[in-house]
């Protein structure tokens, strides 16, 4: 119930005397996309993202495993074994669900040899997730089957008390999947969607979110599978194709009772989609949800496989996942990135994966970093902060040690300081980060490009610490490699107050056991292009965008050439 509907179970639980379950995964937003209804060219259309990225792992494998997880908690199980792909999306979710638990548990992963650096790196960073949150990585095999033949292997050998969990074939991992259905139903006020969009590997998703729409009793509405195409061919016709062999028996069920429409693409073309989604929607996905995207971007969602199409709501769904980096995905959108790129990058990526496999050996499986980026752990900021890691856990209600924000006009400063006030949270630091320019910063009245600030901000009590823009720049290129969202450096301010480790043990009531809450502003004030200029290493002048955007972009330029000639 709590990952279904969380309202009512906090309620049923009040009503009972019983504390409510911890959520593992967050209710993530439902937004509409402009840019993506217009590459659709259908008059009328509306297209709505569900950006499970959102979710802790970055991925929306955490619904279906954490659903799983809890249930075989509930029924007596102490220790939890589980197999991934090398990307270790599902592994990661089973890994952060199991600690927050207070279970064991150990991941198989292949260990096949990667093709080049980038992807070593790749997966040499989902280990390390994987063992950051206290779980045993095990490698395995060359490929996905032979992990988790060992893991069903190994799970029979641990004992009673070990339960096994398949990453996607499990009747508990498709109703964790089905509550995005519930959410879904809530955001639109109970409207019947007109098409739903996803991508497919093992089928877990599908399966669970057709058992969604049939408890709706949206048995009409068309759900649109979208797949990298491989050499073993696609899931639905059984070749399995995102690496997981064949697909589970439920998704080829749903492919026949459900109207739906599978769609496959190549690995390029799914790059070149999630390069423009992250142009576009400062995201940055996986080429598996890129297969998604590039259904829409492509035009594969036609008018015949709509109800309505002339006023059609179509969902998409984000799934994120990390299972390459920003690199590796311009290359595979055959646009590598500049030297420097790649070196500042890849050296951060690789001292954080080094430092937080040193620690994991040691962390406790029930507890956890409690850096906050929103509502997830940030652990990389952790390793660059690291003297304020601590293993203790975050309570509901417990008071930040501090909050750490960018500041500009000093509107966002007002109210957050206004709404500590209203907690009674008096003591709370608040660090404001700023962009340095010629003017000054904001809080000693040079007002950071927008003027004087507001009086409430110049009256609120702050550290403040000024950043150059380069400085903030290249903050952004970090969070966005580690972290999957592109930031202006108006927020890489901030950013930079926390890798620059700016935030110093004298500004928290805790040192040894803070809660330090830093506000992801985003904000869009500049392209994927001008920030990497700004951090000091420009990006191909021209980036690549799926087919059917650059035959647009064709056509307007042969138009605006015929109008000139005219």
């Amino acid at each position: 119930l709590g990952l279904l509907c969380p309202d009512l179970a906090t309620a049923a639980a009040a009503s009972a005397g019983v504390p409510a379950p911890l959520p593992l995964h967050v209710r993530t937003p439902l937004i509409e996309s402009r840019p993506l209804a217009r590459a659709m060219g259908i008059k009328g259309c509306r297209v709505w993202l569900k950006l499970e990225n959102c979710q802790p792992t970055g991925s929306v494998c955490l619904r279906g495993m954490a659903h799983a997880v809890r249930r075989a908690a509930e029924r007596g199980f102490t220790h939890v074994v589980t197999s991934s792909s090398c990307a270790g999306n599902s592994g990661l979710a089973c890994a952060y669900s199991a600690a927050r638990l207070g279970l064991q548990c150990t991941v198989v992963l292949p260990e096949s040899a990667a093709s080049n650096a980038n992807d070593a790196a790749v997966a040499q960073e989902a280990r390390a997730r994987i063992a950051d949150e206290g779980a045993q990585v095990l490698l395995h095999g060359a490929d996905w089957p032979e992990a988790h033949s060992q893991a069903e292997l190994l799970a029979g050998q641990l004992g009673r008390s070990v339960c096994l969990l398949h990453p996607f074939d499990s009747e508990d991992v498709w109703t964790g999947y089905s509550g995005l259905v519930d959410e879904l139903a809530e955001a639109l006020n109970g409207e019947q969607p007109d098409a739903i969009v996803l991508p497919v590997s093992g089928g877990g998703l599908l399966s669970g979110v057709v058992s969604g729409l049939w408890r709706y009793g949206w048995v009409t509405t068309p759900v649109i599978a979208a797949e990298l195409r491989t050499t073993n061919g696609g899931c639905l016709d059984g070749g399995g194709g995102g690496g997981v062999g064949r697909p589970c028996q439920r998704a080829l069920d749903a492919a026949r009772e459900q109207p739906l429409h599978s769609v496959t693409c190549s690995q390029d073309e799914a790059a070149k989609a999630s390069v423009s989604f992250l142009c576009q929607h400062q995201l940055l996905t996986e080429p598996v949800c890129g297969a998604a995207l590039a259904a829409v971007y492509g035009r594969h969602v036609g008018p015949g496989q709509l109800a309505r199409p002339q006023s059609a709501n179509i969902v998409l769904l984000v799934t994120g996942g990390r299972s390459v980096g920003l690199q590796q995905l311009f290359e595979l959108a055959g646009s590598p990135l500049p030297a420097p790129c790649r070196s500042r990058s890849s050296s951060n990526s690789s001292s954080s994966s080094s430092s937080s496999n040193s620690r994991s050996r040691s962390r406790s499986r029930k507890k956890m970093t409690t850096l906050q980026h929103i509502v997830t752990n940030s652990r990389p900021l952790c390793n660059s902060n690291s003297k304020f890691t601590t293993n203790s856990p975050r309570r509901n209600g417990e008071q930040p040690d501090a909050i750490v924000l960018p500041v500009s006009g000093g509107g966002l400063l007002s109210g957050v300081v206004s709404g500590l006030w209203r907690y009674g949270w008096v003591t709370t630091p608040v660090i404001a980060a700023e962009l340095r320019t010629t003017n000054g910063g904001c809080l000693d009245g040079g007002g950071g490009g927008v003027g004087r600030p507001c009086q409430r901000a110049l009256d609120a009590a702050a550290s403040s610490r000024c950043t150059r823009q380069d400085e903030a720049a290249k903050a952004s290129v970090s969070f966005l490699c580690q972290h999957q969202l592109l930031t202006e450096p108006v927020c890489g301010a901030a950013l930079a107050a926390v890798y620059g480790r700016h935030v110093g043990p004298g500004q928290l009531a805790r040192p040894q056991s803070a809660n330090i809450v830093l506000l992801v502003t985003g904000g869009r004030s500049v392209g994927l292009q001008q920030l990497f200029e700004l951090a000091g290493s420009p990006l191909p002048a021209a980036l690549p965008q799926p087919q059917q955007q650059q035959q647009q972009q064709q056509q307007q330029q042969q138009q605006q050439q015929e109008q000139k000639q005219e």
